[in-house]
């Protein structure tokens, strides 16, 4: 969604349509008169009103449900600036639990999950993190 600036200075979302299987996206750009339209599949796309605990169901959960069987994962968010990677990842506010993102719902899953397993299994955590 558009930030509290984006909205103070009249911005407005992107001409994209965002088909009903939730696949793929046809983005419409204005050249010479012409409106082009050019379709980009991928394994699920979210709209601007998906809620936080969709996305985490969606696209990290089963990443996590893997890495608790001991296979490495990796979420990674991708785009331009202003595209939500930073809302979708960590949420505009970390302590209220319906718009936590991805990483602090990721977090509390797999200490829980460990806080919960066998007293006699030694987990062993690693977390890299990067913002370019």
């Amino acid at each position: 969604p558009l930030n509290q600036n984006e909205l103070n200075h009249g911005g407005s979302t992107v001409c994209a349509d965002f088909h009903p299987n939730k696949r793929s996206v046809t983005i419409a750009t204005k050249g010479d008169g012409t409106v082009n339209k050019n379709e980009f599949t991928f394994d699920r796309v979210f709209d601007v009103n998906t809620p936080q605990v969709e996305v985490y169901n969606e696209a990290a959960k089963p990443i996590i449900e893997a890495v608790m069987e001991g296979f490495n994962g990796t979420v990674f968010a991708y785009g331009q600036t202003g595209s939500g990677k930073t809302f979708t990842m960590q949420g505009p506010d970390i302590e209220d639990l319906e718009m936590q993102g991805i990483v602090p719902r990721m977090v509390r899953t797999v200490f829980n999950r460990i806080d919960n397993s066998n007293e006699n299994i030694e987990f062993t955590v690693k977390v890299s993190m990067m913002e370019i």
